[in-house]
């Protein structure tokens, strides 16, 4: 599929994909070092109850399913 072929409010399954803890910190150490993202006792401790990936991280992640499952060749 092409982005061209790609419609408005078209529902598409690019799959999934799991992140370990390991992966979260190493991506925020490198690009977004904000302490919910590296500080695992401080964020235990905030409303989020733990760390979270940084929202740059999971948009990489998406991009990846999108070129891997949906923009095929």
């Amino acid at each position: 599929m092409k982005f061209a072929e790609i419609e408005a409010g078209q529902i598409i399954d690019a799959g999934t994909v799991s992140v370990s803890e390991k992966e979260i910190i190493d991506f925020a150490r490198q690009f977004d070092p904000q302490w919910f993202h590296l500080d695992l006792p401080r964020a235990q401790a905030s409303r989020w109850n733990g760390l979270i990936a940084s929202g740059w991280h999971t948009c990489c992640l998406a991009m990846r399913l999108v070129c891997d499952n949906v923009l095929v060749n």
